[in-house]
């Protein structure tokens, strides 16, 4: 009869469902949790991991097809290998970056299966790459996207100023060169650049790489940016049309006052 208690357990066991994913989630180690708290060091590589949604179109996989003459090429460092045949290109699923390198710019015969049949009215597909020019291949590695480091990576690399062993080993499993450092890649402006508790050494090796990036012309984007907004503004403001009405009386011409007295029964 009385459901109170029976709602009161239910949400109850709710809440304590929802704590123990939390702890389970906090617990693990950090790796599930990007890290937003801890200033990440200039001299700190880039780190890059493999994109998941690429790992899953390879079990799409299944229209066979030959490319007789496409070129190989590289995205550098974001998304890595795709092969380019005119107007189409053809993203590599399962890429070797140890064996793609030697082909880049090169003219090559694949044969594949692509996730979605080759019409040629559309530009972009995925391929997972079977045979180049006639030889077995075979790779393990989606494309890849750059991430920020986790907390636990920014505190493993203060202390021992490299990597932890785990992500050396997916960085290594990419094959992307190294050099590039988040002092370079963001540039002395950037939010997660150089912090004050930073050292010194850290400070002098990261000016000489921000002094290589292009200077941008503010005082003309802030001209830009200010002309966009009075167009807007001067939309907004703009008084909806409403006929002979969005202009006073007093200023109504001929056809105005005979539209006035048409519309009230006049001749």
């Amino acid at each position: 009869m009385n459901r109170r208690p029976e709602r009161s357990r239910v949400k109850a066991a709710f809440w304590l469902g929802a704590v123990m994913v939390l702890a389970v989630c906090l617990g693990s180690g950090g790796q599930s949790l990007w890290a937003q708290t801890l200033a990440v060091p200039p001299g700190m590589p880039v780190i890059y991991q493999e994109m998941p949604d690429y790992m899953l179109l390879r079990q799409r996989a299944c229209h066979k097809i030959v490319l007789h003459e496409c070129v190989l090429k590289s995205e550098g460092v974001q998304n890595g290998y795709y092969l380019e045949r005119g107007l189409q290109k053809f993203v590599i699923l399962n890429q070797n970056p140890a064996c793609l390198r030697g082909f880049v710019g090169r003219t090559v015969a694949v044969a594949g299966r692509t996730t979605e049949s080759v019409v040629p009215w559309f530009r972009l597909f995925f391929i997972e790459v079977d045979a180049i020019n006639g030889l077995h291949y075979a790779g393990n590695v989606a494309p890849w996207v750059m991430r920020e480091p986790t907390d636990q990576e920014v505190s493993y690399w203060k202390l021992h100023r490299r990597l932890p062993p785990q992500t050396e080993r997916c960085m290594a499993r990419l094959a992307i060169p190294r050099g590039a450092t988040w002092a370079s890649w963001n540039g002395p402006a950037a939010p997660l650049g150089i912090s004050p508790g930073t050292e010194t050494e850290e400070v002098a090796a990261a000016q000489p790489q921000a002094q290589g990036i292009p200077t941008v012309d503010l005082d003309q984007r802030l001209r830009d940016m200010q002309g966009q907004l009075r167009a807007i503004q001067g939309q907004l403001n703009r008084r909806p049309y409403d006929g002979i009405y969005s202009t006073p009386s007093n200023q109504w011409n001929a056809t105005d006052w005979g539209i006035y007295v048409s519309s009230h029964g006049g001749a």
